[in-house]
């Protein structure tokens, strides 16, 4: 049963898919059927004509792809795959034929409705992608029999008839029809387009057949030639692999590189060769037979490069919207910078703080660093501090209670560093009135009144124990950890 909304079209599509046998027959009347109506003509008239005669009317180019599929389905029923391919890719050569003139290599090519650059695949749907590229193939072999080709026109018809072919043996994956097809090309660019300079053209053949590695000899002869810069013309841009494929030809050509990357705003590629770089730089800096930096005019030089170089890598990773290797290449830009300050310091050599083992990065921050060139150190190799071992050697060890002063404006003094602290002063089997002064002046700045009575209690430190005691406001600790007997309690763990 049908419903009264559906039209003739509907029906016999609906019958059609019922069908268990004679669905090619189905397939013809319902082709029929739609180009009586989109025609203008009787069923008569469709089923009267021989089917050269229906499939020639694929002609009017201003049919719809629909109407043209459907006089494919009624020239199936008499004709082969070649004739059918045939017509088809004459009417193609026609479009190109007036289609391509002098004007831009942009404008928009376009047969019954379809874009030939974006939509040609439809098209090859039509008929067997092979016998269609045969087709088109031998009409651009036919032109490429001729010695000379000097008109710009033609050559424009050859290029779009083989990437069109191209585009057919891709489809059917015949790979013999692809190989010929490159073949042609290159003869194309050697013999016909290179000695015309026909640049744009050489660069449409290598964008419309897509195949970069194997037509590589086309960047070699731009490059050659210092025409590079037609593949870096508007429009290129919008195509992924061909982009990428342009920067892998130019990686060995920094500077090539660099104009590739930034016309196609490649950031994030770029910034990794800045990087590359700078850490290539790093391995030629120079040490001595005990593994410190020399202080010499090369490694000044290499420093201020490796500088410059993880700079614009920053510079482009923020650029590329990756702020974390933006942030991480900061830090070692700051590292460097303090590697060349301490280098400009000394005279003969120095610690080489981009090449500390993990295992010793506290023992170094401890002994020979500042706490501003610590925090330096420790953002660049983004890993854990022992800063209890860092504290106690600065502040009680060498009595640089400024260290603490500003260590504590940036951290918090927390339980488990004071006690690792307390732990360290207890181990001293005779620490000096100094160290004495020094320890008692770090635990003056814990903050937990209890945990500052416990350390005290451990360290015998009478003197702030009394304060806090003769503080009425803190007499519960009297009645709690002193009663208790902190010692009892299993002291400092």
């Amino acid at each position: 049963a049908t419903s009264q909304t559906e039209s003739g079209e509907d029906v016999l599509v609906h019958l059609a898919t019922k069908l268990r046998h004679g669905k090619p027959l189905a397939q013809f009347f319902v082709a029929a059927y739609r180009l009586m109506c989109s025609l203008d003509l009787t069923m008569a008239e469709i089923l009267s004509q021989d089917m050269n005669s229906i499939l020639n009317k694929i002609w009017n180019t201003e049919l719809s792809i629909e109407s043209v599929q459907d006089l494919v389905t009624l020239a199936y029923t008499k004709l082969s795959q070649p004739e059918i391919a045939q017509v088809i890719g004459n009417v193609v050569y026609s479009t190109l034929q007036t289609g391509l003139t002098n004007q831009a290599l942009s404008n928009r090519l376009s047969l019954w409705g379809l874009d030939l650059n974006t939509e040609f695949s439809r098209l090859v749907s039509l008929c067997d992608a092979t016998e269609l590229g045969l087709c088109l193939y031998y009409k651009a072999k036919d032109f490429l029999s001729t010695e000379t080709i000097s008109d710009e026109d033609t050559l424009r018809q050859i290029v779009e008839l083989l990437i069109l072919s191209h585009d057919c043996f891709t489809s059917a994956c015949n790979m013999e029809g692809v190989v010929s097809v490159l073949n042609k090309a290159r003869h194309l660019v050697v013999v016909h387009l290179l000695g015309q300079s026909a640049w744009s053209l050489m660069v449409r053949l290598l964008t419309g057949i897509g195949r970069y590695v194997e037509m590589s000899y086309v960047y070699q002869l731009l490059k050659e030639n210092q025409q590079f810069e037609f593949l870096l013309r508007k429009g290129y841009d919008k195509n992924p692999s061909f982009k990428l494929a342009t920067l892998d030809f130019v990686r060995a050509d920094k500077s090539l590189f660099e104009l590739v990357a930034l016309n196609f705003r490649l950031y994030a590629e770029l910034a990794t060769m800045f990087e590359s770089d700078a850490v290539a730089m790093v391995t030629r800096l120079e040490l001595n037979g005990e593994g410190r930096l020399v202080c010499n005019d090369t490694n000044r030089t290499l420093l201020n490069d490796v500088i410059d170089n993880y700079a614009h890598a920053a510079q482009h990773f923020i650029q590329a919207q990756k702020l974390k290797q933006a942030t991480s290449i900061v830090s070692q830009a700051e590292l460097m910078s303090l590697q060349l300050d301490l280098l400009q310091a000394r005279t003969e050599d120095c610690l080489p703080l981009y090449a500390i083992p993990t295992k010793d990065l506290s023992h170094t921050l401890a002994y020979d660093l500042t706490y501003q060139q610590a925090m330096v150190v420790m953002n660049a190799y983004d890993c854990t501090i022992d800063w209890s071992l860092v504290l106690y050697v600065q502040v009680v060890d060498k009595g640089n209670r400024s260290y603490l002063t500003t260590w504590l404006t940036n951290h918090r003094l927390s339980s488990s560093i004071a006690q690792d602290i307390a732990s360290r002063y207890q181990k001293e089997l005779k620490p000096s009135p100094s160290m004495t002064s020094h320890m008692k002046h770090l635990v003056a700045q814990v903050k937990p009144l209890e945990l500052k009575y416990k350390l005290c209690s451990q360290l015998n430190f009478k003197d702030i124990l009394h304060s806090i005691i003769v503080n009425p406001d803190v007499a519960w600790l009297k009645d709690t950890v002193w009663q208790e007997g902190y010692k009892q309690k299993g002291g400092l763990k």
